[in-house]
Order: structure tokens, then C-alpha cells, then sequence
């Protein structure tokens, strides 16, 4: 899809949200007026007599009439501008990721950084412009770690990375589905509350343990009511009777209160997020799946009466007279009155005795929509994708006009790579491109794992571990040096190697931190180790000796090289793969470029 398509779907909302706007004022307007009108007609009604009278009763009821209207008219749209507001705000975020702005998202997945991990801290799956920072579009926190997990875990099976990909794949053309699906806010605004729900779910102990005690409720204010009615009736004070049951009302709501504080109150931080559940079950719910894996993620929501819908649909009311608790008036009518935190309770519990076994289930379901909505967003953002054939068997990668999904289509150099039962000794200048072409092998890799489209015309590629070593840092409080590091990730590489697994390794600048005579030993040594049937790999080095390998060995290991090219005193990349060893150098080029003096010998 193209930049303009987004633009214009922006500009259509936004010219729909000021209409709505506008019809939102004078719903404002009337809602007013008619109340106005019905009291006014209400205070003559009861000042004049006569005929005019009879006018003035069926002015009062039209205008609460009107009211009413104006009011329902109103809250219908109120939420339609609320909708409008959010789809504005998705597709600013879809123009964010054409121009790169999207880098400016605060939602960077900072929480799933992980220095430890195999991968994902080398080729930026989270973090500052990173993947997830890129594509995520999820609502709940839950599926938001669902997300983070199909990023980070990387092998899967054959048949899960296939029925992703054909689901991302009928999702991405159902644009409206996926706009609403969408979360339009650009940061992450912390945990909802979902673990809290989960937890309660988990735990069977009751706060009170008698499920019966709701009908004791209902006599005993019953029998208050008939008291207050009795005293009343045969003259007694009854004020003074309906003041004692406040008094007992009050101690037992006290009781009640602090005996369900805890319960009630973690239940509620749930609130704010069962609003995003509701949108997320309506639209999944109004929506028609063609591939049997969507249908059947479908019919598990909604396959009988007993469903997420009414489950939610429940949870939500119990929600409402919770609320009642944090207002001082509703307090007492509710609390004190009605002793309303032991039926908050008792409701909740009962909810949780018919929804336990099923909750956990829904929620993966619903988490797993998010996460294809969110993998679709790379189909959106650009024109050439595909999706990966998977291979169970070898250890192969192949793929043509393979290029970077984080950088913008425009500016992307694709090529072609074919790294089937091979390691790549990549040579190159700086600035050349080596880097960027192993974490783009990399991050294709995890996107393929995951199910998701890649940048490439073409790529076929076998189940294998991704390891890498490429963002290396110190660690001053642990005394440990960069070049010390470095060896430790190596090793976790190599250690991994002896599982026998299949699995590739992706090493940027081997060992750079010693002297070049070290550095060659142990990179051969290193490549010796990896050089197995069940490994594939590349590995970018400025050290041509590590070139003389090619050849040996089994005959797996293969020189490639990116240039540069001068012209008019300027330096220029083409960013392109080719074959063989590199020939030239810049790095005298760039020392002179920035003011470096260079001493001939």
C-alpha cells in the first residue's frame, strides 16, 4: 500500500470527525433546552389551572422525552467520535512509519531488552528504532508479551509458522478490520491488570466462604424494609427504626468493605483494559475468516452460550458496581444501603466458578489476533513482501531481493543471497553494508519464524537457532572488557554448535578488540569450530587472511565482499553483495575526510 491510501483514509476521518462533532453539540444543545423546557413547563403547570394546564403536562413529558433521546443520541456519539479519534491516531502512526518518524514512538518494548539473549538485542528487536517499536499494534499487555514472545523464541514448528503466515496473510487485506483492531496510542501505558484477573481466576480460596450469603442479603433487607413499612404504618418512630438499621447496615458494610478491599481492588485495575477486550471481541466477532485457522480461532470464542462475549459482557457490570465503591454518594447508597461490596463479591465469585477454566483460554486467543495485526502492519507499510517457504529438512537460506525492514522501502538495497550448507566470509570497507546485510539475514529469519511477511521477492529458508554476535559491550562493574565479551558470546555460539542442532550464527567484526595476529588465530579457530554439516553462517571481518579459507574445508566456506566507489572526491556505497574478497580499503579515506592528518611512512 502506498503513503497517499493512508492519507486519505486520515482525511476522511477527520472531516467525519468534525461533523460528528458538530452533531455532538447540538445533541448537547437540546439535551439542555428540552430539560429546560420541561421544567419550565412543569412550574406552570402547577402555578396556572385550566387547559393550559393539560399543554403544560404534555410539553413536560415531550421535553423529558426529547431529553431522553438527546441523552441515548448523545453517548451513541460520543463513542463514534471516540472511534474516530482512535482511527485518526492509527493512521497517523501508519504515515509515521513511511516518513521514519516512527522512531519517535514511545512504545520501544524497552522491557524486553535483554543483553543475554541469542539475538534479539543484535538485531534490534526491541528497543530504539526497533522491530517492535516498527509493527506493534496490540491493545493488551497480554498481547503485547505474546508479541515480544513470537519475536524472541524463534524456532517453532513447520505448521505453526504456516498457519501465522496465512493468517497474516487474509488479515492484512481486511485494512478496516485491522485499523480497529489497532491500538492508536504510541506508548505503552504499563501493566492493565490482566495478571491481577488471571491470578484471581487461579486462586480458589473465597473471601467469603458462603456463596448462599446473597440470599441472606436480599432477606435481611427485605425484612428492613418491611420493618421501616410496619413502624410507619401503625405509627411507631420509625425514623428512630430506620436510623438503628443504618447504624447495623453500616457496621456490616465496614466489615465488608475491609474483608473485599484487596480482592475488589485489584479486579478493578482490570476496568480501563476490559474496554480494549470489548473492542477487540466485537470486531472479531462482526468479521467473516476464510482460512480454517481464523475460523476455528473464531468458533473458540464463540461457540456456545457460554462465550467471551457474555463472559465479558458480565465481568464488565460487576465492573460498573464496583466503581460504585470509589464515589462517596454511591458509597452509601450502594455499600451502606445495599451492603454492595458482599455482592460485588459474591458476583465476582460466582464469575470466576463459571468462567475459570475458560478465561486464560480466551485471552491467548484474543492476544493471538492482536499479534497477526501486528505482523500484517509490514504488508501495509510496503509494496513488496512475501512470505517464506519453510523447509524441515538441511539447513538451507535462500532468497532473492532480500532487504532491511526497518529501513524505508525507498531506501532499501535488497539482494540476493543464497547461504545454504555455506559460511560467508564477508569482507568489505567501512560503511559498506557488511553489518546491515547480517542483521538483515537476521531479522528475516525471526520474521519468518514468527509468520510474518519478509522484504524479499523470494525466501526459502530451513528451521534453524539463530545466533549472533555483533553489539558487543564492556560491563565496568563487573570488570568485564569488550574483547572479554565478545569471547563469552562466542563460546555460548560454539557451546550451542555442540547440540548438534541445526542452527546459523551471524558474527559481525570477529575479535576486534586485539591485536590482528590474535585475531586471525582465533576467527580460524572459531570458523574451524562452527564449520559442521548442521551450521550455516556468515562472519564480516577486515582481515584478509580469514579469505584463504575458502575452499578448504568441506567446502563450505565462501568469500563475499561489499565496495566502494570514489568519484569527484567522494565516496559512495552501492550496498551490494558480490562475490569473492574485497580489494579495497577506506579507512585513510575517512580519517582525511574528517580533518585526520595521515603520516606516510
Amino acid at each position: 500500500m502506498k503513503r497517499e491510501f493512508f492519507e486519505k483514509r486520515l482525511n476522511k476521518y477527520e472531516v467525519e470527525l468534525v461533523n460528528m462533532k458538530k452533531k455532538l453539540n447540538i445533541f448537547g444543545l437540546f439535551r439542555l433546552a428540552s430539560i429546560l423546557i420541561s421544567f419550565a413547563a412543569l412550574y406552570f403547570y402547577y402555578s396556572g389551572n385550566g387547559t393550559k394546564n393539560n399543554i403544560l403536562l404534555v410539553s413536560c413529558i415531550l421535553g423529558i422525552i426529547i431529553f431522553i433521546y438527546c441523552v441515548l443520541e448523545h453517548n451513541k456519539t460520543k463513542k463514534i467520535v471516540s472511534k474516530l479519534k482512535e482511527l485518526i491516531q492509527v493512521n497517523k502512526k501508519y504515515i509515521n512509519r513511511f516518513d521514519g518518524t516512527w522512531i519517535e514512538f514511545k512504545d520501544k518494548g524497552n522491557e524486553f531488552l535483554n543483553k543475554e539473549h541469542k539475538y534479539s538485542s543484535d538485531l534490534d528487536i526491541f528497543g530504539p528504532k526497533s522491530l517492535f517499536q516498527l509493527i506493534n499494534s496490540t491493545r493488551t499487555t497480554f498481547g503485547r508479551k505474546r508479541l515480544a514472545n513470537l519475536l524472541k523464541s524463534g524456532k517453532r514448528s513447520k505448521e505453526e509458522i504456516v498457519n501465522r503466515q496465512r493468517a497474516v496473510e487474509e488479515i492484512s487485506e481486511k485494512i478496516d478490520f485491522c485499523q480497529n483492531m489497532a491500538s492508536p496510542s504510541e506508548q505503552y501505558k504499563g501493566e492493565d491488570g490482566s495478571k491481577e484477573l488471571i491470578d484471581f481466576l487461579k486462586n480458589n480460596n473465597r473471601v467469603f466462604k458462603n456463596l448462599n450469603l446473597n440470599i441472606l442479603i436480599n432477606v435481611v433487607l427485605f425484612l428492613d424494609i418491611s420493618l421501616v413499612v410496619v413502624t410507619y404504618l401503625i405509627g411507631e418512630n420509625y425514623l428512630l427504626v430506620m436510623l438503628l438499621l443504618l447504624f447495623s447496615h453500616g457496621v456490616v458494610s465496614v466489615y465488608g468493605f475491609l474483608k473485599s478491599s484487596n480482592a475488589l481492588g485489584d479486579i478493578f485495575k482490570f476496568k480501563d483494559t476490559l474496554e480494549e477486550y470489548q473492542n477487540i471481541i466485537m470486531n472479531v466477532k462482526k468479521e467473516d475468516f476464510e482460512y480454517k485457522y481464523l475460523q476455528n480461532m473464531k468458533n473458540e470464542l464463540f461457540k456456545d452460550k457460554k462465550n467471551v462475549g457474555n463472559a465479558i459482557d458480565e465481568l464488565d457490570k460487576i465492573m460498573y458496581r464496583i466503581q460504585m465503591r470509589y464515589n462517596v454518594v454511591t458509597f452509601i447508597i450502594f455499600n451502606i444501603l445495599l451492603l454492595g461490596d458482599f455482592r460485588c463479591i459474591l458476583y465476582l465469585e460466582r464469575w470466576r466458578n463459571e468462567y475459570k477454566d475458560d478465561i486464560k483460554r480466551w485471552f491467548e486467543v484474543i492476544n493471538e489476533f492482536e499479534c497477526i495485526v501486528s505482523l500484517s502492519v509490514l504488508v501495509h507499510i510496503n509494496d513488496k513482501v512475501s512470505y517464506a517457504k519453510i523447509h524441515e529438512e538441511g539447513t538451507l537460506l535462500k532468497s532473492t531481493k532480500l532487504g532491511h525492514p526497518l529501513i524505508n522501502e525507498k531506501e532499501r538495497v535488497c539482494n540476493n543471497v543464497d547461504l545454504s550448507n555455506r559460511i560467508f566470509v564477508i569482507t568489505g570497507s567501512n560503511m559498506s553494508g557488511k553489518t546491515t546485510f547480517l542483521r538483515t539475514i537476521g531479522i528475516s529469519l525471526v520474521l519468518a519464524y514468527a509468520g510474518a511477511p519478509v522484504c524479499a521477492e523470494e525466501l526459502e529458508c530451513s528451521i534453524m537457532d539463530i545466533n549472533t554476535s555483533m553489539r558487543i559491550e564492556d560491563d565496568l562493574n563487573a570488570g568485564i572488557s569488550t574483547f572479554y565479551a565478545e569471547l563469552k558470546r562466542i563460546k555460548k555460539i560454539i557451546d550451542s554448535s555442540n547440540k548438534e542442532k541445526k542452527m546459523i550464527f551471524l558474527i559481525d567484526e570477529i575479535f576486534r578488540g586485539t591485536n590482528s595476529n590474535d585475531r586471525i588465530i582465533g576467527a580460524k579457530s572459531v570458523l574451524h569450530s562452527l564449520n559442521q554439516s548442521w551450521i550455516i553462517g556468515g562472519i564480516s571481518t577486515h582481515d584478509f587472511e580469514l579469505c584463504k579459507l575458502e575452499g578448504v574445508a568441506n567446502n563450505r566456506i565462501a568469500n563475499y565482499h561489499f565496495q566502494e566507489s570514489y568519484e569527484n572526491n567522494k565516496i559512495t556505497f552501492d550496498y551490494k553483495l558480490k562475490e569473492g574478497k574485497s580489494t579495497t580499503a577506506n579507512a585513510q579515506y575517512l580519517m582525511k575526510l574528517i580533518g585526520i592528518d595521515i603520516i606516510k611512512d
